[in-house]
């Protein structure tokens, strides 16, 4: 379960000398994008269609690579990992088609780019006023439409392709003598759609599908005793992120001989489990904290183990 610390964390007043205070840590956690795709813990490969076009295959593999590049940052930590692969353009992309993706590249979940270069409009061809040379006399400026699709199958989720489609224009010009025929202009102006457009088109489709983010809070107890270093470094540990540190320092205090105060470690144990990611080393912490003692977080962190081990 991965998480992001945000801030630092703010302890309750103590009630009684004997009692422990409540020290809340805030972090964002992750959630599915915006599409509702679950990614995390799964393999990609993204692919892009090729061909016949060259402007075409040229702009499907640019969008491609930046799309997967934002996938790994979100994903992998900026690892590349995420296998790129070339298909022959087709109009549509088939479950079956999906299906033999999935067995050829070994992985969980695939996507299939296809784009798109229109034929140019409002082209104007103008006078270059800072022209140098005879060939850079004029510019020939127009937009450009370009459509976007994008498939993707989750062979650990439903048997089903889901499609995204989407369209914009681009502004592009090239210089020119100024006695080019326009369809050789045209042909020009989409060669240079690529290196303007992948950028931020890849950008744009990979916001549906990166990871959204909220802010949720985990109390943990420390006591204000003669160990209280230990429960406070602990603390220290776990905002810093490093659970597994703080779970070491915890480990001699459910041995205590205080069950009140063993139960209370045995709790912030199975938090720090549950933020790892571990549900049943969380659970089993969980049970022991409510063999010894009422701790009062119990029963909502083991709502939390719950939904978790349903999603």
């Amino acid at each position: 379960m991965k998480k992001r610390l945000i801030l630092a964390a703010a302890a309750a007043l103590m009630l009684t000398a004997c009692s422990p205070e409540l020290y809340r840590v805030y972090l964002e956690v992750r959630q599915p994008s915006s599409s509702g795709l679950k990614l995390v813990g799964k393999s990609i490969a993204v692919v892009y269609m090729d061909g016949p076009a060259k402007s075409d295959s040229l702009l499907s593999a640019g969008t491609a690579a930046v799309f997967a590049e934002a996938l790994e940052k979100d994903y992998y930590g900026g690892e590349p990992v995420i296998g790129m692969y070339a298909y022959p353009t087709a109009d549509t992309v088939k479950l079956e088609d999906m299906h033999k993706l999935v067995m050829d590249t070994g992985e969980d979940v695939v996507f299939v780019l296809k784009s798109v270069i229109g034929t140019p409009k409002e082209g104007k061809n103008n006078p270059f006023q800072k022209a140098t040379h005879p060939d850079s006399a004029y510019v020939y400026a127009s937009k450009v439409p370009v459509s976007v699709k994008l498939y993707v199958y989750d062979s650990m989720g439903a048997d089903l392709v889901k499609s995204y489609k989407g369209s914009t224009l681009i502004n592009a010009a090239v210089f020119n003598s100024g006695i080019v025929p326009e369809d050789n202009l045209n042909d020009q102006v989409k060669s240079k759609v690529p290196g303007i457009a992948s950028g931020s088109m890849g950008e744009r489709m990979s916001k549906h599908f990166i990871s959204e983010w909220r802010p949720e809070s985990f109390p943990f107890y420390w006591f204000d005793d003669l160990q209280s270093s230990k429960w406070t470094g602990a603390l220290d540990k776990i905002q810093e992120g490093k659970f597994t540190d703080a779970i070491k320092i915890w480990e001699p205090l459910v041995k205590s001989k205080n069950q009140y105060k063993a139960a209370h470690a045995c709790y912030n144990m199975a938090m720090a489990f549950y933020l790892l990611g571990d549900m049943q080393l969380a659970t089993k912490w969980l049970d022991e904290a409510d063999k010894m003692e009422n701790v009062s977080q119990t029963a909502s962190l083991r709502r939390r183990i719950i939904n978790n081990l349903q999603k």
